[in-house]
């Protein structure tokens, strides 16, 4: 029985160390990626070099200090690829600089999902790829004493738009419109 617990033991303790090597957890600062993830969020982050267009990445600022505006308490973006080597660069990209027609090798494009707010490559142009920590995999709640904690925050539309049942929100719609009606 001794050894069966030493063995698990040492099983926690190698897969811990292999998830630390490979996974991340990033908290989100600023708004440059509104609304898609808000301030405060947690990102479980997988390090790769391997990237595709739409996905939400973690990379290190660029040494001359260009983003340092709008990396979190980490020093850390996260922002979305938009363009990887051998796609063409996005016209909202080529405001400010001048930009070859394709993404070269070694570098890829990425903009904030609030483009008002971002400081992204519509400014720096392109980001070398070596600044890439990885992609984010899932959002990851954030954890109180006892437990998971609900997000607190307004009522969240089903996919379609739709209001959830039994929100107060609808209710009082429902309220108001039977208010005005004529009997």
């Amino acid at each position: 029985m001794r050894w069966l617990l030493a063995g698990l033991a040492a099983l926690v303790v190698t897969l811990a160390a292999i998830g630390r090597r490979r996974f991340l957890v990033v908290t989100v600062a600023g708004d440059s990626m509104r609304p898609a993830l808000r301030p405060g969020d947690r990102l479980l982050v997988r390090r790769t070099r391997r990237v595709r267009a739409g996905q939400v990445a973690v990379l290190r600022p660029p040494p001359a200090g260009l983003f340092m505006a709008s990396a979190g308490p980490s020093g850390l973006l996260v922002k979305r690829i938009v363009a990887v080597p051998g796609d063409r660069v996005p016209e909202s990209c080529r405001i400010f600089g001048q930009l070859p027609e394709c993404v070269p090798p070694g570098s890829f494009i990425m903009l904030g999902d609030n483009s008002r707010r971002s400081y992204d490559s519509r400014f720096a142009g392109l980001i070398p790829a070596d600044l890439l920590i990885g992609v984010a995999v899932r959002p990851v709640a954030p954890v109180g004493p006892v437990g998971p904690v609900a997000p607190v925050g307004p009522v969240r539309t089903g996919g379609r738009g739709r209001v959830p049942r039994g929100s107060s929100r609808l209710a009082s719609r429902r309220r108001s419109a039977g208010d005005y009606r004529r009997s």
